[in-house]
């Protein structure tokens, strides 16, 4: 699944908000080996919400189920998709690591 990556394809995505996954590691100790900021990670969305609880899950409510699914999340009543935060503080998807985050709206290119 090609999913568009922040800062590459911030001109390509459909019009709306997006959470924004950045200086991403595979695993805390390529962190600690490296003396970068990791690779910029995917823009997830559009979205009608992006909430955090506890900084332990950033919970996402995309505008359709097509979204969600490019994702590899669903839809439903009350589905809340999450992403969850490990205990070094990074945000865990797709088997990366991310240590920083940003909400951004995409506006419409019209």
């Amino acid at each position: 699944m090609n999913l568009p990556i922040y800062m590459k394809d911030d001109k390509t995505v459909k019009p709306g908000m997006y959470l924004a996954l950045f200086h991403g590691y595979k695993n805390e100790k390529e962190r600690a080996e490296k003396e970068e900021f990791g690779t910029n990670g995917p823009l997830i969305g559009p979205l009608t919400f992006c909430h955090t609880t506890y900084a332990a899950h950033i919970k996402l409510h995309f505008e359709t189920d097509e979204d969600a699914k490019l994702y590899g999340y669903y839809m439903g009543k009350d589905a809340f998709n999450e992403i969850l935060i490990n205990k070094e503080g990074c945000a865990e998807f797709q088997g990366m690591e991310y240590g920083d985050w940003a909400v951004a709206n995409f506006p419409s290119k019209e």
